[in-house]
């Protein structure tokens, strides 16, 4: 269980590591933000599913403790992560942040002007 525990940690650490590079390489502030949101809800649940495990493992009401906290930390975040960059894309797009021209599409700008147009 802890060569399992390791693995996860590490596997979280590699996803991390992608995520830095596609924030570095996508052209536009939205596909950046999709990039650092997807890695880093899969970074945390990688990390966090390793150190539950580890805990687990080890035993002992202290250790369970902080298996119950990651745990509940988890929970927060995969709620929180998800919520908190949906606004922020949404609060970027009506501000008037661009996307960049290789984009395919940009649904929310052809919702709006279909409502607009009736």
């Amino acid at each position: 269980m802890n060569f399992l525990s390791s693995i996860l940690i590490v596997l979280g650490l590699i996803f991390g590591l992608i995520g830095v590079i596609g924030v570095l390489r996508f052209p536009d502030f939205y596909t950046r933000m999709h990039a650092s949101t997807i890695c880093l809800t899969l970074t945390s649940i990688l990390i966090i599913f390793g150190v539950i495990i580890e805990a687990v493992v080890r035993g002992g009401m202290d250790n369970y403790v902080i298996a119950i906290h990651s745990f509940v930390a988890l929970a927060a975040l995969l709620v929180t992560n998800a919520t908190s960059n949906h606004a922020l894309a949404r609060a970027a797009h009506k501000s008037g942040v661009e996307l960049d021209p290789i984009s395919v599409c940009d649904k929310l700008a052809e919702r709006k002007f279909s409502e607009e147009g009736e």
